[in-house]
């Protein structure tokens, strides 16, 4: 027996090492699973050609394996587990079956029992195949490329930010400061407009002077033509004879178209008051009609050139303050009105009506001549100290000066040109607002009343 066993064992060595070791592997699983006989198993068939998979020794278990439990099915590893034999024999030992390998945790259809439902087989794992060493480093590098430029963009922004609070914080200690402060407070101040009037409440107190010269020129002219009889008949031309600033002799001087006394004495009242008013207080060239020719001068050359410079808001706080440092100087009207009765004005009605009727005339309407002259002097010192973002310009029409409709308005209904085209005198005195700009910029004017002329054609339809 011992002999047999020894005999097989070295023909399966040899045939082993011919395939290869694949035939003594085959030799051991079926060695594995032959049972040793008795007596009792003489009269059974043997089945020793019939392969470990499906020998049944028993013909009950065949029947009772149909139905197996989940748990035998399960247990694959348990149900291909051979079961353990002792060796009789030293070449018996050869064949004992080697330690049950490690369960597969993915078994294929083919490792797994019949009885096992296919549906009950774990999903296959993904394949994924083996990285290179190249590709694992370009995959490392693109990965950590932008995190690195995210770290970058991460620094830089909280170094402006940085940056930024810093600033911020130089400038609320900057703001905070005592220095900042005071210069604030005086910027507020210098900035501060205390304009109370309108450029039309300026405009309307401006139109009340015009009136008051017209109500005197009337009443003047009025008293001698009711009182006295004029001494001779009187032209457009005689209107240039008494005005200071007349021009040179024309024709119209030595004739013209005839004038009445009345007339004629009433518009020559108002052009000479109103060639003073303009002469002593209203130019823009008479900083305070307190002050000297000279100083005037001088003063208004340097107005003129702040205004060039600077814009209106600066231009009429250095206006203010210069004008309140004169305004303790005082300003006569009576002295203006009293060399107007016995200079231009006295002339006039001398001319036309004698000495004796001027005289009494004229010391009639005295009083009213030197309001005008007080009225047009609070309104000076109103435009002068009180109003800052416009500046107002009376504007005054010389004697001979060529008619211009943009400028002048003309005396009386009529709206068509004068044909002669020539200025006899100025009625009423027309008013300019400007605003400086500065920047060597001329001053912005705007005319808010035109200055009322009368020419030759007003007499001709009378």
């Amino acid at each position: 027996m011992a002999g047999d066993h020894g005999g097989k064992d070295d023909g399966g060595k040899h045939n082993g090492k011919d395939d290869g070791g694949k035939g003594k592997g085959m030799l051991r699983r079926a060695a594995a699973h032959v049972m040793p006989r008795t007596s009792a198993d003489k009269d059974q068939p043997q089945y020793s050609q019939t392969p470990p998979a499906v020998m049944h020794p028993n013909p009950m278990e065949t029947r009772a394996s149909r139905t197996p439990k989940r748990s035998q099915t399960l247990d694959t590893g348990a149900a291909a587990k051979p079961p353990s034999q002792t060796p009789t024999s030293q070449g018996a030992s050869e064949y004992l079956s080697p330690a049950p390998a490690a369960a597969n945790p993915n078994p294929t259809a083919a490792q797994v029992p019949a009885t096992v439902p296919p549906t009950l087989l774990p999903a296959p794992a993904p394949v994924v195949p083996p990285a290179t060493p190249a590709k694992e480093h370009v995959e490392r590098a693109r990965s950590a490329e932008p995190q690195a430029q995210r770290e970058r963009l991460m620094i830089e922004h909280i170094e402006s930010l940085e940056l930024r609070n810093k600033h911020l914080e130089e400038r609320c200690k900057f703001y905070e400061s005592d220095p900042y402060r005071n210069e604030l407070t005086s910027i507020r101040t210098h900035l501060q407009v205390n304009d109370l009037l309108e450029p039309w409440q300026i405009s309307q107190k401006f139109q009340a002077i015009n009136k008051d010269v017209e109500n005197v020129s009337r009443n003047l002219s009025e008293f001698l033509a009711d009182s006295y009889t004029a001494k001779g008949p009187c032209n457009t031309g005689d209107f240039f004879l008494f005005s200071q600033n007349r021009p040179p002799k024309t024709d119209q001087q030595s004739g013209g178209t005839p004038v009445s006394a009345e007339d004629f004495v009433d518009f020559c009242c108002r052009s000479l008051i109103n060639e003073q008013l303009m002469t002593k207080i209203l130019h823009p060239q008479v900083f305070h009609p307190g002050l000297g020719s000279q100083e005037n001068k001088f003063i208004g050359e340097m107005y003129e050139s702040v205004r060039t410079k600077e814009r209106q808001i600066i231009a009429g706080r250095w206006r203010i303050s210069s004008f309140n440092a004169y305004k303790h100087i005082e300003f006569s009207a009576k002295n203006i009105a009293l060399k107007l009765c016995q200079g231009a004005l006295g002339h006039v009605c001398q001319g036309v009506y004698g000495e004796e009727p001027a005289e009494t005339a004229l010391s009639k309407v005295y009083p009213e001549i030197v309001a005008v002259f007080e009225h047009a002097w609070e309104w000076y010192s109103l435009a002068k100290s009180s109003v800052v973002l416009l500046d107002y310009e009376p504007f005054y029409i010389q004697p001979g000066s060529p008619y211009t409709p943009e400028h002048h308005a003309l005396e009386g209904r009529k709206s068509k040109p004068p044909a002669s085209g020539t200025i006899l005198l100025t009625s009423r005195l027309g008013l300019i607002s400007s605003e400086a700009q500065g920047e060597d910029k001329p001053p912005i004017r705007i005319i808010q009343s035109k200055a009322t002329t009368l020419t030759a054609e007003y007499f001709l339809g009378s």
